[in-house]
């Protein structure tokens, strides 16, 4: 009989971390004007560094690789991932920016999203594949498509499983990332990206 471990292999989280600055509004304008907000909140988002955070708070033990720019978002992002109890092995690109987004949240549950992406990720150096030694599964997203592919690669080659969350990206990216991972978790418009004009279900049978 197969006996689990008793502590879990830890699973690491590649790609991307931001500064999210999260309105909560009664209802979206039907026009551009001022709209209050009833509540505010700064925190972490980000594809890779939100998947993180799930896991922690359910208990699980994961570490997040990624790249943050030398400024204060970075600061903000490191210490809060600390905080909750992520394993944070965020590298910092030296002159560039973190990613930041506005998040307009109305009483549904709906989200505006405006972002600007920063620079970190599209000039971080290469991934360290020594930072993923003793992970049990490995989550990318194609926000920084090169550490995702060196994360992929790792996986593939150690039997370890992964997943890609692809959510909107170059399609390219997408293919490139697409072969490479155990599974794919598609957004509607990410996967409207990779067969573009197609239902749900033909887009799929694509991917």
């Amino acid at each position: 009989m197969t006996r689990l471990p008793s502590t879990p292999l830890p699973m690491a989280c590649v790609g991307h971390a931001a500064v999210d600055h999260h309105f909560e509004v009664e209802a979206f304008p039907a026009h551009p004007t001022k709209t209050p907000a009833h509540r505010y909140r700064q925190i972490v988002g980000g594809m890779a560094a939100n998947a993180a955070l799930a896991l922690a708070r359910l208990g699980a033990p994961v570490r997040l690789l990624g790249r943050v720019g030398d400024d204060e978002a970075g600061q903000f992002v490191r210490g809060e991932l600390q905080h909750h109890g992520v394993l944070t092995l965020l590298e910092t690109v030296a002159g560039t920016r973190t990613s930041v987004s506005s998040v307009v949240v109305d009483a549904h549950g709906e989200r505006q999203i405006f972002n600007h992406r920063g620079d970190a990720l599209a000039r971080a150096h290469a991934l360290d594949v020594q930072q993923l030694e003793g992970v049990g599964a490995v989550l990318v997203d194609p926000r920084w498509c090169e550490g995702a592919a060196t994360a992929l690669q790792w996986a593939r080659a150690r039997g370890v499983l992964s997943m890609l969350d692809a959510d909107v990206a170059p399609a390219q990216d997408l293919l490139r990332l697409l072969p490479m991972a155990d599974w794919v978790v598609f957004s509607e418009p990410g996967l409207a990206v990779l067969a573009p004009g197609q239902s749900v279900d033909a887009a799929l049978a694509v991917a």
